[in-house]
């Protein structure tokens, strides 16, 4: 994955990854110790609806971020319960 970056590159992406992990922190009370840059937000995390929406906000006020072009329906599920993910084992 990093292989073909240069150190700064590297060390870039540490840098602006730490911060969105401490975002997530704040937002689920996980242990900053068992994220990763493999963590998926709606699957481990758990994380949907209006929390998308406040995380966002949180990682905006690290990043100017213009999110107007990503369609969230398409990563993040709605708020509230879906009664297809229960029967789904």
């Amino acid at each position: 994955m990093f292989m073909n970056l240069s150190n700064q590159e590297k060390i870039d992406i540490l840098r602006i990854s730490k911060k969105i992990f401490i975002c997530i922190v704040r937002h689920t009370g996980k242990d900053l110790d068992k994220l990763s840059l493999k963590t998926c937000i709606v699957k481990d995390l758990r994380i949907s609806g209006d929390d998308v929406d406040d995380l966002v906000q949180d990682i905006n006020r690290y990043f100017q971020i213009d999110w107007s072009s990503l369609n969230f329906k398409e990563y993040f599920d709605g708020e509230g319960f879906s009664i297809v993910e229960f029967f789904v084992f």
